[in-house]
């Protein structure tokens, strides 16, 4: 039994309202698509079986292809969207805790120190998101062609 850092602080349900509900609609529509592009696809395929015979056996052979690199790729992009939730609630963890002791921080003048370490925490979010974002394009890539 393993728990993550992230989610033994407050904040995991602030950033559970964005990204973690985008990522669940984004599921429940693709189970849709999937029991119905099946469907689509095994009608296309019976029609063309009836027009050119055993050519329709290619077009069903490319379409294999493309659905075994959607789940490979799928599989890619749950890790690196995990990862980059991860970060994304690291950083709003300690935007929370400095804004909530804003007065000791104001004191002591560690505005720009502050600044420079939440900058640095949203630049490592970005290359995070980076590796999600290509493979997104890849899934994209794969479902739109």
């Amino acid at each position: 039994m393993q728990v993550r850092a992230v989610d033994l602080g407050d904040i995991t349900a602030l950033t559970l309202m964005g990204t973690d509900t985008e990522r669940i609609v984004d599921s429940f529509r693709s189970i849709h698509e999937l029991w119905g592009s099946l469907l689509d696809i095994g009608i296309a395929v019976w029609l063309l079986e009836r027009q050119v015979s055993a050519a329709c056996v290619m077009p069903a052979l490319i379409a294999a292809i493309f659905i075994g690199a959607t789940f490979k790729i799928s599989a890619l992009a749950s890790n690196s969207q995990r990862l980059w939730i991860e970060r994304v609630e690291e950083r709003l963890k300690i935007t929370s805790s400095m804004l909530g002791d804003m007065k000791a921080v104001k004191m002591l003048g560690l505005t720009d120190k502050m600044e420079s370490i939440i900058q640095g925490l949203r630049q490592v979010e970005i290359e995070t998101s980076k590796v999600f974002r290509k493979i997104l394009i890849w899934q994209i890539f794969l479902c739109k062609s």
